[in-house]
């Protein structure tokens, strides 16, 4: 027996097929920025060790910083999200997309507040701490991620516009299942990769103090 669960799913579906060619540019430059971050990660990974002189001569010693620890666990979870925002964004679930989006971005305040020796535990981070060109997304994505408004809700339930394929309506006229909005999913998007740049801009700052010789040149990987 098919479900409204799986009707959700089946346009989900259908819709990542249409927004996959309609945002290709986006999905390129996607793509691009996570090769970017990929190849900061290929130079640090699994270097678990540093030489360090002593009195008899040069020793391998266990990387120990709590700092950059703290700094290293934040980034590999905001990471790990790349793929699922793409995702939820291509199959139409705009307010969840938008939720992680946030996440990204509080991400990084929480970066800086460890570079910065300003991490209170247990507390939001400070979005202050990020330039003004990243943080005035701020308030629309915590919109979203709150459901604070009838109109920011209907970007993923709308009142039908009579080009859907076809309608699945609650009694007072929202969509049941996901809508393609171009021009939301764009802005998503936009938005997501603004984040990324910055955070791969973050990941070669972090290699440029661990591997000095190794990042030479990377900072144009990021402000």
């Amino acid at each position: 027996m098919t479900t409204w669960d799986d009707f959700i799913a089946i346009e989900a579906d259908n819709i990542s097929r249409e927004a996959r060619k309609r945002l290709s540019s986006r999905i390129e430059q996607n793509n691009q920025i996570y090769k970017n971050i990929g190849s900061g990660i290929d130079k640090i990974f699994n270097k678990l060790t540093r030489m360090e002189m002593r009195e008899h001569g040069p020793v391998e010693v266990v990387r120990d910083d709590e700092n950059h620890r703290e700094w290293e666990t934040a980034f590999s979870v905001v990471n790990m999200a790349g793929n699922s925002v793409v995702h939820l964004i291509l199959s139409g679930y705009y307010l969840q997309a938008i939720t992680l989006v946030r996440q990204e971005l509080e991400g990084l305040a929480q970066l800086e507040h460890i570079t910065q020796g300003s991490r209170v535990n247990n507390k939001a981070p400070n979005i202050v701490v990020l330039d003004a060109e990243i943080r005035k997304f701020y308030g629309e994505l915590s919109e979203g991620a709150h459901l604070a408004n009838h109109d920011i809700t209907a970007l993923q339930a709308p009142m039908p516009t009579g080009f859907d394929r076809y309608y699945a309506q609650l009694p007072h006229g929202p969509s049941l299942i996901p809508r393609y909005s171009h021009e939301v999913a764009d802005g998503i998007f936009n938005v997501h990769i603004k984040i990324r740049e910055e955070l791969n801009g973050c990941l070669h700052r972090h290699i440029a103090k661990l591997f000095p010789s190794c990042a030479h040149g990377e900072r144009s990987g990021g402000k």
